[in-house]
């Protein structure tokens, strides 16, 4: 019995220190600019799926935000993610033309 609450002491201890740590390493950070992804979106119900916030062309999504986080303009998403896209539309009927500005 002893042994499960020294034990239970050491991973509370060990956990707050890990705390501590982390919150130091939280406030070295400095937040230039927030962005939320989708940038481009609209919204919309499917019966299946319920309510949606659809990414209005997910390529076009997917460059803008690797342009934000990495500063790269010329960045060509992956087929995968062209595919997806491409699913999205496909279930939506949204594309580019129908994003909105919320």
């Amino acid at each position: 019995m002893r042994r499960q609450r020294a034990f239970a002491a050491f991973l509370i201890t060990a956990f707050c220190i890990l705390l501590l740590e982390l919150f130091d390493l939280m406030t070295q950070y400095d937040l230039d600019e927030m962005a939320g992804f989708p940038f481009e979106k609209a919204t919309t119900t499917l019966e299946v799926k319920g309510s949606l916030v659809v990414p209005c062309d997910l390529v076009t999504n997917v460059r803008e935000l690797h342009e934000f986080l990495y500063d790269e303009a010329d960045y060509e998403p992956s087929d995968l993610v062209k595919a997806f896209s491409d699913v999205i539309i496909a279930e939506t009927g949204l594309d580019a033309e129908d994003a909105r500005e919320y």
